[in-house]
């Protein structure tokens, strides 16, 4: 189990990093409601593809 900040959960989102959304999945990831909001609220945060 690893426990994400927020900055991850971002830099994963991004195409490029591909390898850390893969090893953020086989590790039985937590996030704190604080990144939750931190993350829900950054506004370059694109959802679409």
């Amino acid at each position: 189990m690893i426990l994400l900040d927020s900055n991850i959960i971002i830099y994963a989102m991004e195409p490029d990093y591909r390898e850390l959304r893969e090893f953020i999945a086989h590790e039985n990831p937590v996030v704190s409601v604080i990144s939750k909001v931190e993350v829900l609220g950054f506004h370059k945060l694109g959802l679409s593809n």
